[in-house]
């Protein structure tokens, strides 16, 4: 099945699949290559204009259709869920769960698929179990490969920012270069330089954060308790993360219509110090597999 989708995204070349590029033997710490597999072209199974048309249409099933739960910020993402009966079982209800997702759409370099048998859990659909799987492990390969990252400007507005030291600062000055770096700030007390803050500098946040300006000796971190997060979607859960005097980081299908929050790194009800990063999983359990 992976090499299908793979002939089908990959110009409608068929290719002869293989487990490793090379094999190595190490006798007395001397390396010696054993076998190498050259990738082989078996044939020409459809045309590259299919092929083209079908890589839009399946990243098109991410952005918009049942394979949400894939995205992955900063990669094109495109995929196709699938939810199938399973004839041979007496239980009428088992199903196969599964997602197929190939990155980057517009220069395929990775194939995934995930197929989850009889999956006992909240839903058997492959775009809402499967597919969040799919995109770990397609994020975690493309970094692994140095594939870059191309953000839209949706993206751009939630990528993360340094944090400058600004210890010794005055409040206003510190403020104007937080803000240089898209980070608002909050001061705590009436002093006339910063004695510290929270995060630290070097730390990273996503843009829109606040950092945390102390001013007077002694006072500390201000610990603040973790509200609840789960069925809020991201503007919800960000206001509500901001009262609470915290930053949130968002993965997942966050920005699409439908996405809520359904884990956070931090269980509601727990202690943090203001200012610290709480990361939120969302995912949309309404997708279909269309």
């Amino acid at each position: 099945m992976a090499n299908a989708v793979a002939t089908i995204v990959n110009g409608g070349k068929l290719m002869q699949p293989y487990l490793v590029e090379n094999i190595y033997s190490n006798q007395e710490g001397e390396e010696t290559l054993v076998q190498h597999n050259d990738p082989v072209v078996r044939r020409q199974a459809l045309s590259e204009e299919t092929s083209n048309i079908m890589r839009q249409l399946m990243e098109q099933v991410v952005l918009k259709g049942g394979g949400k739960n894939a995205y992955v910020a900063g990669y094109r993402i495109g995929g196709k869920s699938g939810t199938s009966q399973k004839l041979d079982s007496e239980d009428e209800n088992a199903r196969i769960g599964s997602f197929v997702g190939m990155a980057p759409a517009d220069d395929p370099q990775v194939v995934v698929l995930v197929c989850l048998d009889e999956p006992h859990s909240f839903s058997s659909m492959g775009g809402t179990i499967s597919a969040p799987v799919v995109a770990e492990v397609l994020e975690k390969t493309l970094e692994y490969l140095g594939v870059p990252r191309q953000y839209t400007a949706e993206e751009q507005q939630r990528m993360e920012t340094g944090v400058p030291d600004v210890s010794g600062w005055e409040p206003e000055a510190a403020a104007q270069r937080l803000a240089e770096n898209g980070l608002s700030v909050r001061v705590v007390g009436s002093g006339e330089e910063v004695l510290s803050q929270y995060p630290a500098a070097g730390e990273t946040l996503p843009r829109a954060s606040t950092v945390l300006l102390y001013t007077e000796e002694g006072a500390g971190e201000m610990l603040t308790v973790v509200p609840a997060l789960s069925g809020q979607n991201l503007a919800d859960a960000t206001q509500t993360l901001r009262q609470a005097g915290l930053n949130i980081r968002a993965s997942g299908p966050a920005d699409m219509e439908g996405a809520l929050a359904v884990w956070q790194s931090t269980e509601a009800g727990g202690s943090l110090p203001m200012g610290s990063l709480v990361q939120v999983q969302f995912r949309d359990d309404t997708v279909t597999d269309d």
